[in-house]
């Protein structure tokens, strides 16, 4: 129950991003789609694996459909998605909804850098990670959080640029 509540919320994170999208029903499919997923962060269910953990019927009204999608589908979903939409244009007018209807009474952002540790073969730049008190390869997930820790804005980056050249980037997008 207290997830159908959080569908206000949703709703108004979600509007109009796909304004003047071609096809309509596509638009719709995927309107639907970024809503489950919103709807399934804010359940923990932060990988597209413990999608085999839900109830697909309960869950699926909380989507507005009447089941949600197989672990296969929703990796389908997701691949087509990425394929059609400019993901940072998406990431710009979610931010931007936040901002609108959901973080109001605050004008205090943080920015929260983390290193994600790499250990592949390939060539990655090094960073400094806090956890481990030395550069390690890796790659940057730099978030913008507003005054009460919601994350408003998300980037990932290499370690070319410093911080401080970094943050001049996350001030333009919020």
């Amino acid at each position: 129950a207290g997830g159908l509540l959080l569908n206000v919320f949703v709703v108004r994170l979600t509007e109009g991003i796909l304004e003047g999208y071609r096809d309509k029903d596509v638009a719709y499919d995927l309107r639907t789609f970024m809503v489950m997923i919103i709807q399934m962060v804010q359940f923990d269910i932060v990988n597209i694996e413990r999608v085999k953990r839900i109830n697909r019927r309960e869950f699926g009204l909380l989507a507005g459909v009447d089941t949600a999608p197989r672990m296969i589908t929703m990796r389908r979903k997701l691949d087509s998605a990425v394929k059609v939409l400019d993901i940072e244009k998406v990431s710009i007018n979610l931010a931007q909804n936040y901002l609108r209807h959901l973080s109001l009474g605050t004008d205090v952002f943080y920015v929260d850098d983390h290193l994600d540790t790499y250990s592949g073969k390939g060539k990655v730049l090094k960073g400094f990670s806090h956890v481990y008190d030395r550069m390690m390869e890796g790659i940057q997930h730099s978030f913008v959080h507003d005054h009460w820790g919601n994350p408003i804005c998300f980037e990932l980056r290499d370690n070319f640029n410093s911080f401080k050249e970094f943050l001049l980037v996350m001030v333009k997008k919020i």
